[in-house]
C-alpha cells in the first residue's frame, strides 16, 4: 500500500532525477507531469565551461547520481471506530481512493496479491500532477500496523499504525516518506505543510468511510483476515487446548509459522477490543507456539483481550515464554460467564514444563461482581452470607507443571485466588504485583498445594485474604523481600480439614514487610486433623504455630485488640520446639504492652523478647514421645 506526495514533484517544472533508476519528470504537451526513463549520464572526457572555468581535464568513471534523502510526514487522528474495523478497512487497498482523493486508482496484481499498482492524480500550483508506481505490502501486524514500500516508479514508503483508545475508538497514525535529491530538501520541507493537510483530509474522510464499512467483503484483505480465523478450533464448547503433536515436515512458510519464534495472538485472529471473544485465537496461538523450541507467545501492548475459562495444555517444547504486554480479562461477572464453562477456574496451565509467564501487561480478573454474590461474606457489620453454592474462578492456576517462572506480571481483582499452584515442582516467582481491595473475600495472592522447591521474591501483594497461603504437602519454600498489606498475612493452612492428615516443612519467610494486615505469619489447623508443620523460619507478628519453628529477627507493631503473639495449639497435639530470638513487637497505639497467649505450646527463648514470653512450657510432652502421629515424611 502506498500514498504519494505531490510535494516531491513541484520543482519549478524542470527535469529532476527522483530515484536511482533515473526516473525523471518531463513536462508533457498537456502541461501535466509523467514518469519517463532518463539514461545514465557518463562524463567521458575533458570538458571546458569557459564561462565558469572549472571541470577542465576531469574524467568521471561512474554514472552521475544525485545524493538522495528521505523526507517523512506523519499525521495522527482519533476516531470513533473500533480498531479491528479500522484495520480491516485500511487493509482494503483498492478502496483507498475513496478516502484519499489524490490517489486515483489502486489495482492489486492477481498473481501476486502483495503487489499493487498505484496511480496519483492531483492538481496543484496550476498544474496537473500525475504519477504511478508499483508497491509491495510488507508483512502486516493485525490491528497494529500496515506498511509498504515502492518497488519502481515514484520512490515512497510508509506505514499506518493503529492504537486502541477504547472498545469502540482508536487512533490512527499515518506516516508517508518519499525520496528527493539532497539539493531539493529545502523545497520538500517547505511543502511539508501542504502534504500534511492532504493526509489529514484523507484521515477525516477515512473516519467517515470506516463507520459505514460493510461487515463482509470479497476483497483480498477480507480473505486474508478470515484466512486466519479458519485456523481456530471448530467446537466452541471445548475450551481445552489440544495436547501438542510432533509438527509435520515443513513444506514452506504458512500464516502460522514465524521464523523469529514470536507468535503474536493477533496473527491468529485475536481482536483485542475488550468485547470480542478471543479465546479461540489464544488457543490456536498456544497450540502452534507450544510445538516450537524456545517459542514466545505474545500478547501485544495496548490491546484488551477477553478470554473465557480455558485450559492451556502441555507439554510444550523447552524454553516456552508466555509474554503478556497487553491486558487479558475474563467475561464481565458471573451473569456473563457461559453456563457450560467452569466457574472454579479461569486460566489453567496443565502439564506445562519449563514455561515462563512474564511481561509488563495486566491480567484483570474483574472480580467485583463475584465478591458481591449473596453467598459471599457481606461488607456489613455481621458479615453474613447465604448458604448456597458459591463457586468463583481462580484467576491463574498451574496444575502438575514443573520448572515454572512467573516474573514481572501485574494481576488485579481476581474473583478468588490470584495464583494457585497444585502438584508443581521448581516454581520461581519474581517481581510480581497483586492488587485487590482489602475487603475482597478469598482473594489470596499466591496459594500453593502439594508443591515444592518454591521461591517467592521481591513482590508486592495487597488483597483481601492471605498474601501467601501454603497448603498441605508443601516443602522447601523460600519467601523473601515480599511486601504484604493490606492482607491477612502469610499463612500455612488451613491444614487437617475433615480429619485429614496434612504436612508442611522447611518453610522460610525472611526480609518481608507485612502492614495493615489481620495477621503476620500464622499456621491454621482444623481440630481432628493430624500431621506436622516443621522447620519453619518466619519473620513477622501475631503468630499461630505448630512444631519445630523458629521466630528470629521480628520487629513490628500489633493491634491492641488481640495478643501480639498467639501460640494456640491443640489439646491432643501440642506445639513443640518453638524457638524465639530477637523479637520486638510494640503496640500500634498507646503504651499498653499486652502479654502473649500460649496454650499447650512448648519451647524456649534464646534472647529476651518484647513483650516478654513467659507462657511457653519447657521440654517435650509425653504425648509426643509416645505418639508419632505428627510425623510426616516428605518425598
Amino acid at each position: 500500500m502506498s500514498t504519494a506526495s505531490a510535494s516531491a514533484v513541484v520543482v519549478n517544472h524542470k527535469i529532476v532525477n527522483l530515484n536511482r533508476r533515473k526516473s525523471t519528470l518531463l513536462p508533457s504537451s498537456s502541461s501535466s507531469f509523467i514518469i519517463t526513463k532518463y539514461p545514465s549520464y557518463r562524463y567521458r572526457g575533458p570538458h571546458k565551461r569557459q564561462s565558469h572555468g572549472y571541470l577542465t581535464g576531469f574524467k568521471f568513471r561512474r554514472p552521475f547520481s544525485p545524493v538522495m534523502e528521505w523526507q517523512d510526514c506523519t499525521v495522527k487522528m482519533e476516531m470513533d471506530v473500533p480498531i479491528s474495523v479500522a484495520y480491516k478497512c485500511y487493509s482494503d487497498r483498492e478502496a483507498i481512493p475513496q478516502w484519499m482523493p489524490f490517489i486515483s486508482s489502486v489495482k492489486i496484481l492477481e498473481d501476486k496479491p502483495d503487489l499493487s499498482r498505484w496511480s496519483l492524480k492531483y492538481k496543484a500550483f496550476g498544474r496537473d500532477i500525475e504519477f504511478s508506481w508499483l508497491a509491495r505490502n510488507m508483512q502486516p501486524i493485525p490491528n497494529q500496523k500496515i506498511h509498504w514500500r515502492s518497488l519502481e516508479g515514484l520512490p515512497n514508503r510508509g506505514a499506518v499504525r493503529f492504537f486502541p483508545k477504547g472498545a469502540s475508538s482508536c487512533m490512527i497514525e499515518l506516516t508517508v516518506s518519499y525520496e528527493v535529491p539532497q539539493l531539493l530538501v529545502p523545497v520538500a520541507s517547505a511543502l511539508n505543510p501542504f502534504l500534511e493537510s492532504l493526509l489529514i483530509r484523507g484521515l477525516e474522510l477515512f473516519a467517515k468511510f470506516a463507520k459505514s464499512y460493510p461487515a463482509e467483503s470479497t476483497t483480498q484483505a477480507r480473505y486474508h483476515y478470515h484466512h486466519h480465523k479458519k485456523q481456530k478450533h471448530s467446537h466452541h464448547e471445548s475450551q481445552i487446548s489440544m495436547p501438542p503433536s510432533p509438527p509435520p515436515e515443513a513444506s514452506g512458510p504458512s500464516p502460522d509459522q514465524n521464523l523469529s519464534g514470536v507468535y503474536d495472538v493477533s496473527m491468529f485472529g485475536a481482536v483485542g477490543d475488550g468485547e470480542t471473544d478471543d479465546t479461540e485465537a489464544f488457543k490456536t496461538a498456544w497450540d502452534t507456539a507450544c510445538q516450537v523450541e524456545s517459542a514466545l507467545l505474545l500478547v501485544p501492548y495496548g490491546y484488551f483481550f477477553m478470554i473465557q475459562s480455558t485450559i492451556f495444555t502441555g507439554p510444550c517444547q523447552g524454553g516456552f515464554v508466555f509474554q503478556v504486554d497487553g491486558t487479558i480479562m475474563p467475561p464481565e461477572g458471573p451473569d456473563s460467564w457461559p453456563k457450560n464453562y467452569s466457574k472454579r477456574q479461569w486460566l489453567v496451565f496443565y502439564r506445562v514444563n519449563e514455561m515462563t509467564l512474564r511481561g509488563g501487561g495486566l491480567i484483570d480478573g474483574k472480580g467485583e461482581q463475584w465478591w458481591n454474590l449473596p453467598c459471599k461474606p457481606h461488607k456489613g457489620a455481621n458479615r453474613t452470607a447465604l448458604a448456597i453454592p458459591c463457586d468463583s474462578p481462580i484467576a491463574i492456576r498451574f496444575f502438575m507443571s514443573n520448572n515454572l517462572t512467573v516474573q514481572g506480571i501485574k494481576i488485579r481483582n481476581s474473583p478468588q485466588f490470584h495464583f494457585r499452584f497444585d502438584n508443581c515442582r521448581n516454581v520461581h516467582i519474581e517481581s510480581i504485583h497483586i492488587i485487590a481491595p482489602a475487603l475482597s473475600p478469598n482473594t489470596d495472592g499466591i496459594h500453593i498445594e502439594n508443591t515444592n522447591n518454591v521461591g517467592i521474591y521481591n513482590s508486592v501483594i495487597s488483597n483481601g485474604d492471605d498474601c501467601v497461603s501454603i497448603g498441605s504437602g508443601c516443602y522447601d519454600v523460600d519467601i523473601k523481600n515480599v511486601t504484604c498489606g493490606p492482607s491477612h498475612g502469610i499463612s500455612i493452612g488451613s491444614l487437617g480439614n475433615h480429619n485429614s492428615s496434612a504436612c508442611a516443612s522447611n518453610i522460610t519467610v525472611r526480609d518481608c514487610v507485612i502492614k495493615n494486615s489481620d495477621n503476620g505469619v500464622r499456621i491454621k489447623t482444623w481440630q481432628g486433623g493430624s500431621g506436622a508443620v516443621s522447620e519453619l523460619v518466619p519473620i513477622t507478628p501475631r503468630l499461630y504455630i505448630y512444631p519445630d519453628i523458629q521466630y528470629m529477627g521480628i520487629k513490628g507493631t500489633y493491634d491492641i485488640r488481640s495478643p501480639p503473639m498467639h501460640f494456640a495449639c491443640s489439646d491432643s497435639v501440642p506445639c513443640t520446639n518453638v524457638t524465639l530470638s530477637d523479637v520486638e513487637l510494640l503496640p500500634a497505639q498507646g503504651d499498653m504492652v499486652l502479654d502473649p497467649f500460649c496454650w499447650n505450646a512448648y519451647g524456649e527463648l534464646q534472647t529476651l523478647t518484647i513483650p516478654p514470653v513467659s507462657c511457653l512450657l519447657e521440654g517435650i510432652p509425653r504425648s509426643v514421645l509416645e505418639n508419632d502421629a505428627g510425623f510426616c515424611l516428605m518425598n
